[in-house]
């Protein structure tokens, strides 16, 4: 499954999935990566969301798989070392 992430402002990222077009799911930023409480529709996101647009390539049996990065400044070699960091924190915060 494919989607989309997109940051709506500070407190909000906005998750839509591809296959589906209309189904989307809403993350609630600042939060921590030991935060447990999540309900149906809400779960915690890294705070690196915040300042990034991201496409994120996601199966929703392991997790995200890629992130791109819409606005990106710096080296190709900060692009991966950012991306690769992003992806663990996504699954250790989601348990994939």
């Amino acid at each position: 499954m494919e989607g989309i992430m997109t940051v709506l402002n500070s407190t909000q990222i906005e998750f839509t999935h591809i296959a589906s077009n209309r189904v989307q799911c809403t993350w609630r930023v600042p939060m921590t990566l030991q935060e447990t409480d999540i309900d149906s529709d809400v779960m915690p996101a890294p705070p690196e969301l915040l300042a990034l647009d991201l496409e994120v390539i996601f199966d929703e049996k392991t997790g995200p798989q890629s992130i791109k990065f819409k606005r990106l400044s710096g080296s190709i070699e900060d692009f991966r070392r950012e991306s690769r960091k992003l992806l663990d924190r996504f699954h250790v915060a989601w348990g994939w």
